[in-house]
């Protein structure tokens, strides 16, 4: 990858913390739970709820979480940028919903 791709990157890693946190606080999940969302097992923008499964909660009870205004649009601009980051990287990209680890 040349450095304009780098800096690509660099600038969409850097566009996507803002929409992270507004992840974070419009839906209250620990740090561990918010980058271990997936987008087509956990996500769903249709009804707007994100479900975990119980393996991924503390109490080991499935979570159905509303998904707010400020969520849903910071959702799809995540996507978007996962989209640009798959681009620049020339991958097909995963579908985390994030810039967290990749599955």
């Amino acid at each position: 990858m040349g450095e304009g791709g780098a800096a690509g990157l660099k600038r969409l890693y850097l566009e996507c913390h803002p929409h992270e946190l507004t992840f974070a606080l419009g839906t209250g999940l620990r740090k561990r739970n918010q980058y271990s969302v997936a987008w087509d097992e956990h996500i769903d923008m249709e009804a707007r709820e994100i479900h975990l499964p119980p393996s991924m909660t503390k109490t080991r009870k499935a979570l159905d979480i509303p998904i707010i205004e400020s969520v849903h649009r910071a959702l799809i601009d995540l996507e978007r940028i996962r989209k640009e980051v798959a681009e620049l990287k020339d991958e097909g990209g995963t579908r985390r919903w994030m810039m967290g680890e990749s599955s």
